[in-house]
């Protein structure tokens, strides 16, 4: 196997980087450990690793990156702390018209997140967070299902178990609504 294949980026020159995503003491995702490396079978070009190769590296853009990647369901509590702000006042009476794809798509990060750390009974929490009925939060759930932000249980499980991760177009809504609400 190509060693670039496996690399998480590759830089202008060549430069491959890998890197791993942990916690800190707040429970922030922050970069743990970052590799820059050349292919064996390549020359090492001019420069190799320079100042100027390692500006095109941003912490950012690799926290982008792991989260799109990643089955993990976890943004800084800042960011969280949006999501929410953002059901919470977008999830009103939805009528015919329906709420905005992003509201699903928050929804279903926290739906995810709740899973983790509740898995018995997620939807009742944020049910019991957000002062709505759960019939509430697993009817938008449901829809959040349809349009293409949550999917279905990895198993096939029965529908009354919780389960479910936010879909590659779930996490760009999120990601687009973290950008634009900083």
């Amino acid at each position: 196997m190509n060693q670039s294949a496996m690399a998480d980026l590759v830089l202008s020159n060549g430069a491959e980087v890998n890197f791993k995503v942990g916690q800190d003491a707040l429970g922030n995702p922050v970069v743990s450990y970052l590799q820059i490396s050349f292919s064996r079978a390549k020359e090492i070009p001019q420069g190799g690793v320079s100042a100027t190769l390692l500006r095109e590296i941003t912490i950012s853009e690799l926290l982008s990156l792991w989260f799109q990647e990643s089955s993990r369901s976890f943004l800084t509590n800042r960011d969280e702390q949006s999501v929410w702000h953002a059901i919470h006042n977008g999830g009103g009476p939805s009528g015919r018209r329906g709420l905005p794809p992003t509201y699903y798509a928050c929804l279903a990060y926290v739906y995810v997140r709740q899973c983790e750390l509740t898995p018995n009974n997620p939807t009742a929490e944020i049910a019991h967070r957000l002062q709505v009925s759960p019939k509430t939060i697993t009817t938008r759930l449901a829809q959040a299902r349809k349009i293409g932000v949550l999917s279905g249980r990895k198993d096939g499980t029965s529908v009354t178990r919780a389960g479910g991760v936010l879909t590659a177009e779930g996490k760009k809504l999120i990601i687009n609504f973290i950008k634009e609400s900083k």
